[in-house]
């Protein structure tokens, strides 16, 4: 195989999805059978787009108005 990135392994798939779902409050062990429904929610948040910053408005300083 030449360029691209390899597939990871199942084991290293799973450690993925453990560290994924430690840090987004799912409780789960660090060794056993990875609930369904994580992989579920862990495949879901892998394929959602990241969200995109809005830029915040340019603020313009006004010309002081000419006195008369």
């Amino acid at each position: 195989m030449a360029g691209g990135t390899a597939k990871p392994t199942h084991r290293e798939r799973n450690q993925q999805v453990r560290a994924w779902a430690s840090a987004n409050g799912y409780a789960i062990t660090e060794r056993g059978r990875i609930p369904n429904e994580i992989y579920e929610a862990f495949n879901n948040a892998e394929s959602a787009p990241e969200p995109v910053a809005e830029e915040a408005p340019i603020k313009r300083k006004r010309t002081p108005r000419k006195k008369s």
